[in-house]
C-alpha cells in the first residue's frame, strides 16, 4: 500500500482503503463491495498490508472458490474462517444452480 498510486484510480475511496488496510476494519468484520476500475488492485494491496499484520486473508474469483468448494467439501469449511475474503468476478462468470448454491452458503456462513 506504501507504494499504491491512488491518483491512478481517482474515484476510489482513498480513506476507505487506507483504513481496511491498516485500521481495524476487518476486526469489525467489514463486508465491503468493490466496483469499477482498479479493485483487484486496490484488493491486492490490502490483502497485502493485513497479511504483514499477520490477518488471514483469501483472495480468489468466485469461480474458482466455487471449483474448489465442489472438489474438496472441506474448503468451504476452512474458508469461513479467512478473516478477509476477496471474492473477485463475482457475476462474471455464469454459475450453474450447483456452483451457485455453495458459493451463496459460504457467503451467508461468513455474513
Amino acid at each position: 500500500m506504501e507504494s499504491f498510486d491512488f491518483d491512478a484510480i481517482p474515484d476510489l475511496n482513498k480513506n476507505l482503503v487506507i483504513d481496511v488496510a491498516f485500521g481495524e476494519s476487518v476486526g469489525l468484520h467489514a463486508k465491503i463491495i468493490a466496483l469499477g476500475a482498479g479493485k483487484t488492485h486496490a484488493c491486492t494491496g490490502i490483502i497485502l498490508a493485513l497479511g504483514k499484520r499477520g490477518v488471514n486473508t483469501r483472495i480468489a474469483t468466485a469461480a474458482g472458490i466455487v471449483n474448489e468448494i465442489i472438489e474438496d467439501q472441506d474448503e468451504k469449511r476452512l474458508l469461513a474462517y479467512v478473516e478477509l475474503l476477496v471474492i473477485g468476478d463475482l457475476g462474471f462468470v455464469l454459475l450453474s444452480k450447483s456452483g451457485a448454491e455453495p458459493l451463496f452458503e459460504l457467503i451467508s456462513q461468513r455474513h
